[in-house]
């Protein structure tokens, strides 16, 4: 017993690979997202109106069911109206009243931060902009979703705008702000999809083919199945043969 590893420190991105699916490992990593979690939310919000609601933005993978459904918000505030919204309820119809997303952050401490509900609001508006090519408007809304985020702590979610916004300048034939914009979402988040995207592209447009297919590799450990960037690889690898 006074030999064991002792209490780990922190929430790991995955989970012990211990075998288990409940021990010592895996019951502390999730207390401790839990302890952080109320925490962050007693100190924006001491008191939550009836009927409030809030939403998960970015969680460690395995662990929203310790949240309990509903129960642990309830619990916390002591009102069985409280509720959590699932992210993709939330997507569906983003004029839901929610008082914060919660963003899971890998450094730091406490290893909870709160993204706004208005900045998120924006930030799904640039994202329906981009799919229909209005680069102009998504550039807008995403600089309105970097203006409303109080502090920098969110940085999963400050990398899914500069991200996107590095979608929109490549839209706009403005690689090398494109470039830059990429870069600084990766930095900020390593896994940034649409910054790693980004990425991608550029080294495809130069012709920089190894750099391109590690790109992508790294985006399909993500996501297998992930159609868009399957077609990137497809073009890289046409282009790769045609030179």
């Amino acid at each position: 017993f006074a030999a064991s590893p002792g209490t780990p420190l922190i929430v790991t991105a995955k989970a012990p690979q211990t075998g288990a699916f409940v021990d010592f490992e895996h019951l502390v990593r999730l207390q401790r997202l839990m302890r952080d979690t109320r925490q962050a939310l007693k100190e924006r919000y001491p008191t939550l109106p009836a009927g409030s609601a809030a939403s998960y933005y970015y969680l460690p993978p395995g662990t929203e069911y310790a949240f309990g459904g509903h129960k642990a918000l309830q619990v916390w505030y002591r009102d069985t109206t409280l509720r959590w919204i699932p992210f993709p309820e939330y997507q569906a119809n983003p004029d839901q009243a929610v008082v914060a997303f919660i963003e899971f952050k890998r450094l730091g401490h406490p290893q909870v931060a709160l993204v706004e509900p208005e900045s998120m609001r924006r930030y799904l508006a640039a994202a329906d902009a981009l799919v229909a090519r209005d680069y102009s408007t998504a550039r807008a809304e995403l600089d309105r979703a970097d203006s409303l985020q109080r502090g920098g702590d969110a940085t999963v979610f400050l990398a899914s705008v500069a991200g996107a916004r590095a979608q929109c300048l490549l839209g706009l034939r403005r690689e090398v702000d494109a470039l830059r914009e990429a870069q600084r979402s990766v930095a900020l988040w390593q896994d940034s999809p649409d910054g790693r995207y980004v990425l991608a592209e550029v080294a495809l447009a130069r012709k920089q083919f190894a750099d391109a297919e590690a790109q992508v590799d790294t985006m399909l450990s993500f996501k297998l199945d992930d159609v868009r960037v399957l077609e990137l690889r497809e073009r890289i690898l046409e282009a790769r043969a045609a030179r």
